[in-house]
Formats: structure tokens, sequence, C-alpha cells
């Protein structure tokens, strides 16, 4: 269940408490669990629409400015 915080940002955003999904290829068929995330997701960014290639290159220079 993921709850959302109470405070958006002026970036547009919105902080989230991920308290239970995973993020992977689930489970095969024995029931074994299969290949999920095991670390932290910093950021998601959705977009209406695809991006160009130029956009695209805007996007990877802003996350390399931001985490890299």
């Amino acid at each position: 269940m993921a709850t959302e915080n109470s405070s958006t940002n002026p970036g547009n955003t919105t902080n989230i408490n991920d308290v239970g999904y995973n993020l992977g290829r689930g489970t095969t068929g024995s029931g074994v669990a299969g290949n999920f995330l095991i670390g932290k997701i910093a950021e998601v960014l959705l977009f209406d629409r695809e991006l160009t290639a130029a956009e695209q290159d805007r996007v990877g220079f802003y996350l390399q400015e931001k985490y890299g």
C-alpha cells in the first residue's frame, strides 16, 4: 500500500512512502520469489507522450546533474 505524503514540493512532484510494492519479475510458477529490485528508487519521471531525442537528452542531463 502506498500512502501519499501531505507535502508537495514546488517541482510539481509528490513524495510517496512506498510500503508494499515489488518491482521485478514476480514469482515463478512454483511460487519461488523472482528477481525483485533490492534497493530504492530515487525518482520516477512520467510523461504523457513519447519524448523526442533532444528531450531525452535533456532528461539524461538533468538526472546526471542531480544524481551523477
